[in-house]
């Protein structure tokens, strides 16, 4: 695929974990948070990639495991770049940087304690 990925993984204040991927391309991009693949479009030629939703997933059952935490503790966020142009409707937590930082912003329920943050960034 065209596009370079960047996987980010912040830690909010006694929030939870952010698992976000970044899709960096100037293309159209197809998919639905239930089909394993979805398509990338380049100037005529089609390209097929892994849902990021599905791929986010993944990550997250393994953080969790390797953290020792509860899957609950993380939210998945899909941000591609403004040359990205989604084609069809996506869940909240995938667009645009700005629809990013809106539905960051939405997740305002604490998950951790002051302390359980500070221990839980003292590990990294």
């Amino acid at each position: 695929m065209v596009a370079r990925l960047k996987l980010i993984i912040s830690l909010c204040q006694s929030l939870a974990f952010s698992l976000s991927k970044l899709k960096i391309c100037k293309a159209g991009f197809f998919g639905h948070p239930n089909h394993a693949q979805w398509t990338q479009t380049i100037h005529k030629s089609r390209f097929t990639f892994q849902n990021p939703i599905r791929q986010n997933y993944k990550h997250v059952q393994t953080l969790a495991r390797l953290l020792n935490l509860a899957k609950k503790h993380f939210f998945s966020v899909i941000i591609f770049t403004k040359q990205g142009e989604l084609k069809t409707k996506m869940p909240t937590f995938v667009g645009h940087i700005e629809t990013a930082v809106t539905f960051i912003q939405s997740q305002q329920a604490p998950v951790f304690t002051p302390l359980e943050t500070s221990e839980i960034a003292s590990a990294f």
